[in-house]
């Protein structure tokens, strides 16, 4: 796995956020079984998957996609998208997001299933945006994940895309959690 170059003095301390990724035990549950599901669909791994997004924060629904991706493929890649935009909707930095997400996958104890962390420009093409990451990212059998777009870009190339069940959608959304923090002031 790649670490960026990262210059303390530009990273803010963000570990406030780290309670949008700790779930209740209620959550817990409905997760196991959500999880459960998943390894009865595929109990034979796809070797290499892919998971893209945002992680504007990075909240518990994300490291929940992390861990049924990791029942699908023996090993994952996640790429960090729309790095080259910052706005009310993309407040946090690429290198901030990075750290987020590797703090999260150490705490979980999910740094194995990881093959590598990369980031990813926006493009207004979307080849070229496939393209970039395919560069980076070698031997993808599937990508893992619920954004159509995403899935779509993928499937144009012959790349399968697996959806998962979402877990408390209500919850766990990346704009409602924005909402909440521009509500208390905070992070964004």
């Amino acid at each position: 796995m790649r670490l960026p170059i990262i210059s303390e003095t530009f990273i803010r301390d963000l570990s406030g956020l780290e309670r949008y990724t700790i779930p209740s035990l209620d959550i817990l549950e409905e997760e196991e079984c959500l999880l459960q599901l998943t390894r009865q669909e595929f109990p034979q791994k796809l070797h290499h998957g892919l998971v893209v997004g945002r992680f504007q924060p990075l909240h518990y629904g994300h490291l929940y996609l992390f861990k049924q991706a990791s029942n699908i493929a023996s090993q994952i890649t996640i790429v960090i998208g729309s790095a080259n935009i910052r706005n009310q909707d993309n407040p946090y930095s690429a290198e901030e997001r990075f750290i987020m997400l590797w703090k999260a996958l150490k705490r979980e104890g999910m740094l194995h299933y990881v093959a590598d962390i990369t980031i990813s420009n926006d493009h207004e093409d979307d080849d070229i945006w496939l393209d970039e990451i395919l560069l980076k990212t070698k031997g993808i059998d599937t990508v893992i994940g619920n954004n159509p777009w995403v899935n779509n870009t993928c499937q144009r190339r012959g790349i399968k895309a697996i959806e998962i069940p979402l877990l408390k959608r209500s919850v766990y959304e990346g704009r409602k959690v924005r909402e909440e923090l521009r509500a208390l002031s905070t992070y964004v």
